[in-house]
C-alpha cells in the first residue's frame, strides 16, 4: 500500500510540474485521477478511491506553486 502511495503522489507531483511548464489546462489534471478511480473500482478495494481527493490536492498544490 505504501508504494501504491507513493507511486500516485511522484505521478501527481510531475503532472502538476507539466501543467505548469507547458500552460495546459485546468481539466487536464482531471484525468489521472479519472483513471486511477476507474482502476481502482477494477482491481482494488473501495477504501483506496480517498486517494483520488489526494492525487488532485498534490497536482493542484504543484501547479499553484510558484
Amino acid at each position: 500500500m505504501i508504494s501504491f502511495f507513493v507511486i500516485n503522489l511522484i505521478l501527481a507531483w510531475a503532472i502538476g510540474r507539466m501543467m505548469r511548464k507547458y500552460q495546459l489546462r485546468w481539466w487536464v489534471s482531471l484525468i489521472m485521477p479519472i483513471l486511477f478511480a476507474v482502476n481502482v473500482w477494477l482491481q482494488y478495494a473501495p477504501y483506496n478511491y480517498w486517494l483520488v481527493p489526494i492525487y488532485l490536492v498534490v497536482t493542484w498544490l504543484v501547479l499553484l506553486k510558484d
